[in-house]
């Protein structure tokens, strides 16, 4: 949650203010403010560090992706169900 935060705050931030360079600071402030909660939550003996790696790269790619997808408009983005064999889920697709 701390990188996806960090990453959805900086990202919307750049797309409302392009070229800004408070932009900077703030990418640096919120991924320093993330990696602390990392720090953290390892030195409390709640997560191994490969747990603090796998949610920094889920964070980021949720923090990023989530504006982008909204952003793409509803003709290149589709949400459909998927039935394979026995198994039913979702499918998110978004055209570039």
């Amino acid at each position: 949650m701390a990188f996806a935060s960090a990453v959805f705050v900086s990202t919307i931030y750049g797309d409302y203010h392009p070229g800004s360079a408070a932009g900077r600071y703030l990418w640096a402030g919120s991924l320093l403010a993330a990696a602390a909660v990392g720090a953290m939550r390892y030195e409390s003996g709640e997560h191994f560090p490969t747990d603090i790696v796998a949610g920094a790269v889920a964070g980021y790619a949720a923090g990023y992706f989530i504006p982008r997808i909204h952003r793409a408009g509803g003709e290149r983005l589709s949400l459909r169900p998927d039935f394979t064999g026995s198994r039913t889920s979702l499918a998110l697709e978004l055209r570039l």
